[in-house]
């Protein structure tokens, strides 16, 4: 995180948040966007520069480098300026950026499929990378693939895809299925006669 944080204050707009009882008094500056990555707020003053510390986070975390779930493309952009860009937009975790629609604050983000409560805090969403897994899993099946690349996709990948979206939830019930599916990948990938221990 300190590489990264590192990155994105030499990027193209290295935007500096001074303190309101400076030294030399206060100074301002204009902030046309936010963007929030990895929980974590991001703030740049044009939209070139909300677009380089996207980039750079993406590299570090994202899709351009590591595959992972996280990165800018998975996270909240909205811009509050008109002078900044005139699209406001929400991805939801998916990479499908959502229009934004204002609503009360007990509907969360129900509007964007993410029930938020006491239940599955991310039930939808949980469905979604559920059915993605699956259909992966039936490409992966038939590759040939070797122990250590089969390994690598359900630790690197899959675990990973599922732990983020269950990690604040009660999911933990989609366990077994999970331990299901990788032995049943397991057992067409490496042709074996059982998906299970006999003795």
């Amino acid at each position: 995180m300190d590489v990264l944080l590192r990155q994105q204050h030499s990027g193209l707009d290295p935007d500096r948040i001074v303190h309101s009882q400076h030294p030399q008094g206060a100074q301002t500056r204009t902030i046309s966007s936010l963007l929030f990555v990895d929980d974590a707020l991001d703030i740049a003053t044009t939209y070139a520069g909300i677009q380089d510390r996207a980039r750079i986070s993406n590299t570090f975390t994202g899709q351009s480098a590591s595959g992972g779930v996280f990165g800018a493309d998975k996270s909240f952009l909205l811009y509050i300026s008109p002078h900044a860009h005139p699209a406001i937009a929400l991805n939801d975790g998916l990479g499908v950026p959502q229009p934004i629609r204002v609503v009360a604050p007990s509907e969360g983000f129900r509007h964007l499929g993410i029930h938020q409560g006491t239940d599955n805090h991310w039930e939808e969403t949980t469905r979604a990378v559920w059915q993605r897994l699956n259909t992966q899993a039936d490409a992966v099946a038939p590759r040939g693939l070797r122990k250590k690349e089969l390994v690598y996709i359900i630790n690197s990948v899959w675990i990973l895809s599922v732990l983020y979206r269950t990690a604040i939830s009660d999911a933990i019930s989609i366990a077994p299925a999970l331990d299901t599916i990788f032995r049943k990948t397991a057992r067409r990938v490496h042709k074996l006669p059982h998906d299970h221990p006999t003795e």
